[in-house]
């Protein structure tokens, strides 16, 4: 039997783009958010493509500003949204390390109503 999944349980599909000096665009978007017909036709293409693949579509600026914006935001977007997809991600290949339970009982006591 073939695993056709790929990856663990992470599955993005990310769009990038470079504005690298947003002050000498006009916009500090996307281009495919530029409102034209043919940008609105491949923004829905993409998203399409991955909702009927099971991905989530995820548009990332990679100029300084882009790749720092977005962190502290509740809802992630961008290249925060990736960081918060790997970062919450459970992969196979993590190892749970050993928890030390420090003992708060003092003494030798049984600790229980009656104990002594």
């Amino acid at each position: 039997m073939a695993n056709n999944r790929c990856g663990d349980l992470l599955r993005l599909c990310v769009g990038v783009y470079n504005i690298p000096d947003p002050t000498k665009s006009n916009c500090n978007a996307s281009p495919l958010s530029d409102g034209s017909k043919k940008s609105e036709e491949e923004y829905s293409r993409r998203v399409l493509w991955c909702l009927d693949r099971g991905y989530e579509y995820v548009e990332v600026d990679i100029s300084e500003e882009g790749l720092a914006r977005g962190f502290e935001e509740r809802d992630k977007d961008g290249f925060a949204r990736v960081v918060e997809a790997i970062g919450s991600c459970m992969w196979s290949s993590h190892v749970m390390k050993r928890r030390v339970v420090a003992s708060g009982a003092v003494g030798g006591g049984g600790g229980g109503v009656g104990g002594g």
